[in-house]
């Protein structure tokens, strides 16, 4: 887990498991993003290691994704977000910028993905641009400070220029204004973007 400002931290899925679990004190605010269920998202493993490694990796998410007993712990949101090229950064962006906003003012957030490599360390440019109205290139140069892994793919490097070129805003013509799924007391169902399973309930409160 990479320190990215006093309340702000950047991790990976093990990271995030150790405090949704109770095992480790400290978060207040989990932002995941983690768009599959278990089932389809094994492909996102491949590249973090050989064989072995690759499989822990899964078991851990398997458990942090089934994991529906947050009573006490960290207020979690779920975001949807593949590491594709395709992808629209862009569609889940505003409220992201949201959670982490508030949960910075509340407490200590941890924004992770699958190998905090693309996709959370994205969110986190986002964030640091709009906030602190960074360029993306001086955004991403503070990131890697923290994280000298850290690598957004093409297709997120160019949603984010068009970020900052945009005014540090969402172009609105790219949401999405589809729901994810149904509404619930606690929060939205969060589904796998292939089979439709329920992943997880997007927001809990503590």
């Amino acid at each position: 887990m990479k320190k990215v400002r006093d309340d702000l931290y950047l991790g990976d899925i093990g990271d995030a498991l150790l405090f949704l679990s109770g095992t480790k004190a400290g978060v207040t605010h989990v932002l995941s993003v983690l768009p599959l269920c278990p089932n389809h998202e094994s492909k996102d493993f491949v590249p973090y290691g050989p064989p072995s490694d690759a499989n822990a990796f899964f078991r851990v998410s398997v458990e942090l994704q089934n994991k529906c007993d947050f009573s006490g712990l960290p207020i979690r949101k779920v975001v949807p977000l593949e590491d594709s090229a395709d992808e629209n950064l862009f569609e889940r962006l505003e409220e992201c910028l949201e959670f982490i906003n508030r949960g910075v003012q509340e407490g200590i957030v941890l924004v992770h993905c699958g190998g905090g490599f693309s996709r959370s360390p994205s969110i986190m440019i986002a964030y640091l641009m709009w906030k602190e109205k960074l360029s993306f290139a001086d955004a991403l140069a503070s990131l890697k400070k923290s994280s000298p892994s850290v690598d957004p793919n093409p297709g997120f490097v160019k949603q984010l220029k068009a970020f900052e070129t945009n005014g540090f805003k969402v172009p609105k013509k790219t949401i999405d204004k589809k729901e994810n799924g149904k509404g619930t007391a606690k929060g939205k169902w969060v589904t796998c973007k292939i089979c439709k399973k329920v992943v997880s309930i997007q927001e809990f409160q503590r």
